[in-house]
């Protein structure tokens, strides 16, 4: 789907991604948008600059120390945190905001189907596993222990 929205945009020069998702941590939507687009992607970047005529270079994190990389546009690049230093809009600046349209993309003008977007996975059970730790209540002068999943049973 996000190499749908991107192609509809028309060859963008720098792509801004994420570093991880929220449902694993793997890290794998940036690269992947870049593969399919045929681009070079750099991740976990702590610092980019965009020189003139398209040079770019990029300071990334690499377990504890620093790689400094050269590449150039068009690039996807996926930041982790320290990349910037966020701004936070104005009263004005927000109710500017408010009044810029805001572009809908229906699936058709991503030449999408519905089977396209709908989740991958089914979530069959949920449950929790009884942790090592026990937890000691006080009832009626006696102490019970009790695993978190049991404390979490008598609360529902």
């Amino acid at each position: 789907m996000y190499y749908n929205i991107i192609s509809y945009r028309k060859n963008p020069d720098l792509i801004l991604a994420g570093n991880v998702a929220i449902d694993g941590g793997s890290g794998q939507v940036g690269p992947r948008v870049a593969e399919l687009l045929g681009i070079p992607y750099v991740t976990t970047i702590t610092k980019l600059d965009i020189a003139d005529g398209g040079n770019v270079t990029v300071v990334r994190d690499v377990e504890g120390d620093e790689e400094i990389i050269e590449t150039s546009l068009p690039l996807l690049v996926t930041a982790q945190q320290g990349l910037n230093e966020p701004r936070y809009p104005s009263l004005p600046g927000i109710m500017k905001a408010k009044k810029k349209p805001l572009e809908e993309l229906e699936l058709d003008d991503l030449d999408l189907d519905e089977d396209d977007v709908e989740a991958k996975t089914k979530t069959i059970e949920v449950f929790l596993r009884r942790s090592g730790r026990r937890h000691r209540r006080r009832r009626g002068g006696r102490q019970h222990r009790l695993y978190p999943s049991d404390l979490l049973r008598q609360s529902v």
